[in-house]
């Protein structure tokens, strides 16, 4: 039985790396279509989980064009990945409050 689950848990082990890496590479794809300004907005934002009254300050920009910013990033970032790795996501809907204001 030992034996069993130990093979099992590498098996899953191997399938959980290659699936953080095709992540990863899908990412990089989206990632690679920005400037250095707006990918290091989008690491903080989405990787650091900054908010964006923090950035703004760190940044030099404008709160309501961050928003912006950031909003069209969220949207090509769901756009891009299909919808099967979104599902179990919480998505904002409209006119809730997303703590960004």
């Amino acid at each position: 039985g030992a034996v069993v689950n130990l093979r099992k848990l590498q098996t899953y082990l191997i399938a959980l790396k290659k699936g953080k890496n095709e992540a990863w590479q899908r990412l990089e794809v989206i990632i690679d279509r920005y400037k250095p300004k707006k990918k290091k907005i989008w690491f903080m934002y989405f990787i650091n989980g900054y908010s964006i009254q923090d950035i703004a300050i760190m940044l030099p920009y404008d709160l309501r064009n961050l928003k912006r910013i950031i909003k069209s990033m969220r949207e090509e970032l769901i756009t891009y990945l299909p919808y099967e790795e979104l599902k179990d996501q919480e998505v904002i809907k409209e006119g809730e409050d997303d703590g960004t204001k």
